[in-house]
């Protein structure tokens, strides 16, 4: 069982209408990067990853509780918003670093005290940006892969989507709870 990082936040809109500019032939070897994971619970539910090269925001549907895997909602974002993100992430890897090595404990999470003002100031600058709009998202089902690391042995987060129709009734607003 994971650990349940946050919570879902949709927007209201026409889930058929999803935008097409950036599709391009399925091509099953290509994985894009995964620049964050901000939620996470038996799996990655929610962050920011490329789609064929262009960074969006990705956010579970929670559809996987009652099929056999899940369903993301993609949304474009600008590469400033990218930007913001990344640096919110690399602060995140830093308390977590910390946090593995002993130095600090989950009464900081998910900053280290330098860096809490830069972090808060993050979520408050990426709030409006990092929300699902369904007006201009696509649905897509991902392939995760974590099974490579770096030159300083940190783990590569790569994800393969393909896109799929979705029926809006799968669409979770909530995360999976007992009652659900």
């Amino acid at each position: 069982m994971g650990v349940l990082i946050g919570s879902p936040s949709f927007t209201t809109g026409n889930l058929h209408n999803v935008h097409r500019k950036y599709e391009r032939p399925s091509n099953p070897m290509a994985f894009d990067t995964m620049y964050t994971m901000t939620d996470y619970y038996d799996g990655p539910r929610k962050g920011v990853a490329n789609y064929h090269g262009v960074p969006h925001l990705y956010e579970s549907c929670w559809a996987d509780i009652k099929s056999e895997s899940d369903v993301f909602m993609l949304t474009p974002i600008s590469a400033d918003v990218l930007a913001l993100a990344r640096e919110d992430w690399d602060i995140w890897l830093r308390w977590s670093a910390a946090y593995h090595a002993g130095l600090t404990t989950t009464e900081t999470h998910p900053a280290l005290p330098q860096d809490r003002a830069r972090h808060d100031e993050l979520v408050m600058l990426l709030a409006p940006s990092l929300t699902t709009n369904l007006e201009t998202a696509l649905a897509a089902k991902a392939n995760f892969d974590f099974t490579q690391v770096d030159e300083s042995r940190n783990r590569l987060m790569k994800v393969e989507w393909n896109r799929v129709d979705i029926d809006p009734s799968l669409i979770r607003r909530t995360p999976y709870s007992d009652e659900n």
